[in-house]
């Protein structure tokens, strides 16, 4: 692809991820709020050990007992690192199976996210440490690390 033609493509997906998705990943957020979780940041209803507070338009942390050792993270997907690789995918001219990859990370960790949000907030509080692991590390590993596999594939180093 031609220098100038991938610069206004990458300028356009830039746009688009600051206009469109991250409005979206709000709007999930805010759904959230008052259907999964009460309305309001502070313990949850029914379970005077688990509180929460939104940590920004788009993550929620989660404390067990009031104590600050006891934390994790709820991040909807489709995050920083979802644009990082996707404009790293159109950088190295990637495959589309490539982005379709891309998209099935963040929408199969964002799934289990949530399903173990559920289960976490209604019956073992531990396991939001999932959530967590996701958001924090293996979304990031997976994201950024597709894009180096893609480059060594198409380079045909992988053979």
């Amino acid at each position: 692809m031609p220098l100038l033609k991938k610069l206004l493509l990458l300028t356009i997906v830039v746009i688009v991820y600051f206009f469109g998705i991250r409005n979206l990943r709000s709007l999930v957020h805010d759904f959230h709020l008052g259907s999964v979780l009460p309305t309001s940041s502070g313990l949850i209803d029914g379970d005077t050990s688990l509180s929460f507070y939104s940590q920004s338009s788009v993550s929620y942390t989660f404390y067990y007992n009031s104590d600050s050792s006891y934390t994790w993270v709820y991040k909807i997907p489709y995050g920083a690192f979802f644009l990082f690789s996707l404009l790293g995918l159109i950088l190295i001219d990637a495959k589309r199976v490539d982005y379709l990859i891309l998209i099935g990370i963040h929408f199969t960790s964002g799934l289990i996210s949530f399903l173990f949000l559920l289960v976490g907030i209604n019956f073992y509080h531990y396991l939001l440490i999932v959530p967590d692991l996701l958001s924090r590390y293996l979304v990031p590993l997976f994201s950024l690390g597709l894009v180096g596999f893609a480059y060594l594939k198409k380079d045909g180093k992988l053979g």
